[in-house]
């Protein structure tokens, strides 16, 4: 298990990395023996989210219906509080290998569906 030190991302034509978050983050890296690997980075100070699961559930059954214009304020409010602490989270997990210069993360399931079927590839440090 890795604990975060520091996140940086590198953008092709740009020469500062950018720090995700303001570099205010924490986050872990877990490889197993079977060669898996399970990322989680998040963002420090998240709000706290609601746990009644009776109102999430028929809220997310209203937006599956596309019914969005008879949103009420508490429902708005719900969707803030989620949208914050989403998009302040990011996690992944699948197989892994390692050549000489990278470790390649083969998603297989992630919060982000976009990110599933690639592959991340990370400069290793030895």
């Amino acid at each position: 298990v890795w604990s975060l030190a520091e996140w940086t991302v590198s953008v092709v034509g740009e020469e500062e990395p950018r720090r995700p978050y303001g570099g205010e983050v924490d986050g872990f890296l877990c490889y197993s023996p079977a060669g898996w690997v399970s990322a989680t980075l998040m963002a420090r100070g998240r709000p706290k989210l609601s746990e009644d699961r009776f109102a999430l559930n028929g809220l997310r059954k209203q937006l599956l219906a596309g019914d969005k214009a008879s949103l009420g304020r508490e429902q708005i409010d719900l969707l803030g509080d989620f949208y914050i602490a989403a998009h302040g989270y990011v996690t992944y997990c699948g197989p892994f290998d390692i050549d000489e210069r990278e470790v390649h993360h083969h998603v297989q399931a992630s919060l982000l569906p976009q990110w599933i079927g690639t592959t991340l590839d990370r400069v290793h440090f030895q």
